[in-house]
């Protein structure tokens, strides 16, 4: 009597569920063979508490990022910092070599430039009408401290206003002047800006560029543009590299110093 492929497939998976059940007991997670081809079945779900804390924890927030850290961290966690991104995450099971745990455990921190650091980023995207130039300085003032072409102080609603009024000559002078609700123009002859010297030659700009990290000094050279139809203002930005830079070594010493007695380590890169 011969047997089917199905009943030859029974007997040899009957034959070998004991090595299969021997298999499970070494598990974290509680698991069981069903007699669907003794498919491995996860019971996690049907116990009182899991079998392990697994949670992803992201935030904004240097204060709440640290305080999550402290509170769970161990021995088997590590903080790996990306500068470059400003960001942090503190994996709290990594286990060790010997070891290693699953890294279902992390906390996440990733920091978002505030509104005036944003502003002040978009102004060296491209040169800037009268109007806009303006409004920046007026939305800006309780910030902005701006001297003119001799290095005197310039009350910031002056400067905003001398941006307004700025008019170049050309071979067919083009005077524009900028208000909220319109525009008037008349023309007129010569290449130069008139009255420069009345001008704001720069502004500085006083911001805490991420929460958290305090405040930063950024110094605004403004230059006029003379090539076109009307007046454009260019808003230079000097050693912004140099100052993006600090920002992030900030970032970094004030984790570093954060986790200095915890019990994991604190690394500079990411996994």
């Amino acid at each position: 009597m011969s047997l089917s492929k199905e009943a030859v497939q029974h007997i040899q998976e009957t034959a070998n569920a004991a090595h299969f059940t021997d298999q499970l007991q070494d598990t974290n997670v509680p698991l069981a063979l069903v007699p669907e081809s003794f498919k491995v079945q996860d019971l996690e779900k049907f116990m009182a508490v899991r079998s392990r804390l697994r949670l992803n924890f992201n935030t904004e927030s240097i204060n709440d990022f640290v305080a999550y850290s402290i509170e769970h961290g161990n021995d088997d966690s590590g903080c790996f910092i990306d500068s470059s991104t400003m960001s942090a995450e503190t994996v709290f099971d990594i286990g060790t070599t010997e070891v290693p745990l699953h890294q279902d455990h992390k906390a996440i921190v990733a920091l978002k430039k505030t509104g005036p650091y944003k502003a002040l980023l978009a102004t060296g995207d491209d040169s800037l009408s009268q109007k806009a130039a303006a409004e920046f300085i007026e939305d800006w003032t309780d910030l902005i401290t701006v001297a003119d072409m001799n290095g005197g102080d310039m009350a910031p609603a002056i400067a905003a206003q001398r941006l307004r009024d700025l008019s170049i000559e050309s071979a067919r002078q083009l005077n524009s002047k900028v208000e909220d609700f319109g525009a008037s123009m008349s023309a007129m002859d010569s290449i130069e800006a008139k009255n420069k010297d009345t001008l704001p030659n720069q502004i500085t700009f006083k911001c805490e560029p991420f929460n958290g990290l305090g405040e930063f000094s950024f110094t605004v050279r403004v230059g006029i543009l003379t090539g076109g139809d009307r007046p454009k203002i260019s808003f230079r930005i000097l050693r912004l590299e140099s100052t993006q830079e600090e920002i992030t070594e900030r970032f970094k010493e004030l984790l570093t110093t954060e986790f200095k007695a915890c019990p994991f380590k604190t690394y500079i890169g990411r996994v």
